[in-house]
């Protein structure tokens, strides 16, 4: 499996996820005007591209404790 992430999650849990995503679309779908548009469950793997996200790398303890000013 190329994506660790995809191995903790189980038929059941992407079943779940579906379902969550179901939920949320009826409930946007009889708010009426003005309502937000639901974003779906966040599945392994996919990408948002409006998250942010850090570092990327690891620092050796050294280097972060330099950095760090320790």
């Amino acid at each position: 499996m190329a994506n660790p992430e995809q191995a903790e999650w189980d038929p059941n849990s992407w079943i779940l996820a579906d379902v969550v995503d179901q939920l949320q679309w009826l409930r946007f779908a009889l708010s009426g005007k003005g309502a937000k548009k639901p974003k779906a469950y966040r599945r392994p793997g996919v990408e948002d591209e409006n998250e942010t996200t850090f570092g990327g790398s690891h620092m050796e303890l050294d280097a972060m404790k330099d950095w760090l000013g320790w």
